[in-house]
């Protein structure tokens, strides 16, 4: 099935996330999101959400700061397409890597997390291998998700993945509406998911 077909019909389906679940290969679902392989770029995760998921807020943070300043966000990953699709978050977003136990970023996320739950002398050993971390979540917003499974890696940077547990209630109509799509691919064509 040709590339466009594929997400045309994800977009036209009455529930995009069953849908996904039955034509694409399911990679691992959260507490609020079910990760999908793309179905032609082994690069790309497809992320569906029928909550408010806080991820996909980060998301819309990430893409504006890229819209606007142009510069990569080392520490969020990238975000290449995002949508409301009939009710569900969509979107397409670079596949990171979990952390390796033992490792130097695995260490750098565990004292991130401490540093962030208020043991600010732990700082020291996450920019030991994360440089610039302490003040990239010095503008993360209040009451982070601090789980361990949110912190990924894109090779040897530490990416904090999914920072926020929900969409808070006063900002989640705004981003749907933003986001929201009828069920035609054309609409896709760039950035193309």
């Amino acid at each position: 099935m040709p590339h466009e077909d594929v997400l045309s019909e994800l977009i036209a389906a009455e529930s995009p996330l069953e849908w996904a679940f039955d034509n694409l290969i399911h990679v691992r679902s959260g507490t609020a999101a079910a990760i999908f392989d793309h179905p032609f770029d082994p690069g790309l995760v497809l992320r569906l959400s029928d909550y408010p998921d806080g991820w996909f807020r980060y998301a819309d943070e990430t893409r504006r700061m890229q819209q606007e300043d142009g510069i990569a966000q080392p520490f969020r990953p990238t975000v290449h397409w995002m949508a409301d699709v009939a009710g569900t978050l969509v979107a397409v977003t670079e596949r990171l890597e979990p952390l390796e136990d033992g490792t130097a970023l695995s260490e750098a996320a565990e004292a991130a997390i401490q540093a962030l739950s208020g043991d600010d002398e732990r700082w020291t050993d996450v920019e030991r291998h994360a440089p610039g971390f302490r003040e990239f979540c010095a503008d993360l917003a209040d009451r982070l998700d601090l789980r361990p499974t949110n912190f990924l890696r894109r090779g040897n940077t530490l990416v904090f993945n999914d920072p926020y547990s929900a969409i808070p209630f006063a900002l989640e109509q705004d981003l749907r509406e933003r986001y929201r799509i009828a069920g035609s691919f054309p609409l896709l064509r760039s950035p193309a998911p």
